[in-house]
């Protein structure tokens, strides 16, 4: 008598065991991703595409801050556009050198840019000096290959 209950015990715990570690089972393949190569390469893909896209378009930027320009020197290809961003609490006068003439190269004199705001230019072939009119020992160097 005390074996057939143990049995009872046994086989009502075993089959406990396997409905739940069916149920488990279950939901870890539903939740578990398609394996669909083709997909995850195309995400990938994806993926590196804008990842490219987003340095091509950062590479070009000059931030302006508190602390100055950054990058302060830069290269970049010709006909390529460069953007100025001022994330300075103050406006940034951005132009070419010399201070306080700006002859230097008239393109870089892009002029006056409020705190949050960004301009933009495309500068020629050479080596050319930026600073802020306001503030000229900020200073930086494009060079434009």
């Amino acid at each position: 008598m005390m074996k057939k209950s143990y049995l009872i015990i046994i086989i009502t715990v075993l089959m406990l065991v396997l409905t739940f570690g069916f149920i488990f089972l279950r939901n870890e393949t539903a939740n578990a991703p398609s394996g669909d190569s083709s997909e995850q390469s195309e995400v990938a893909e994806k993926q590196t595409e804008t990842d490219n896209e987003e340095e091509a378009v950062t590479k070009n930027e000059i931030t302006y801050s508190d602390d100055g320009f950054s990058p302060g020197d830069i290269t970049v290809n010709e006909g390529e556009e460069v953007v100025i961003i001022n994330n300075s609490s103050e406006a940034l006068d951005f132009a070419s050198d010399d201070h306080p003439t700006h002859q230097t190269n008239s393109e870089l004199n892009v002029g006056l840019i409020e705190p949050g705001e960004r301009d933009s230019f495309s500068p020629s072939k050479g080596e050319w000096g930026y600073h802020d009119h306001l503030n000229s020992s900020a200073t930086g160097t494009i060079t434009v290959r």
